[in-house]
């Protein structure tokens, strides 16, 4: 049994954010995006883009 079984967190669950449709087109943009910027986790996001791999 989890001792966090019980925990309540206030304000959770309020906020509800639309997800956007994931399309090839989305990720396109997104990799674009990424490539013109100059951004410290660039690279690292790239990876993940491109593999599917969560790299923490």
């Amino acid at each position: 049994m989890s001792p966090f079984r019980g925990l309540h967190i206030p304000g959770e669950g309020e906020v509800e954010r639309y997800m956007r449709k994931i399309t090839p087109e989305l990720l396109q943009s997104v990799k674009s995006h990424l490539l013109v910027r100059r951004t410290p986790n660039k690279l690292l996001a790239l990876v993940q883009l491109n593999t599917g791999f969560r790299l923490s």
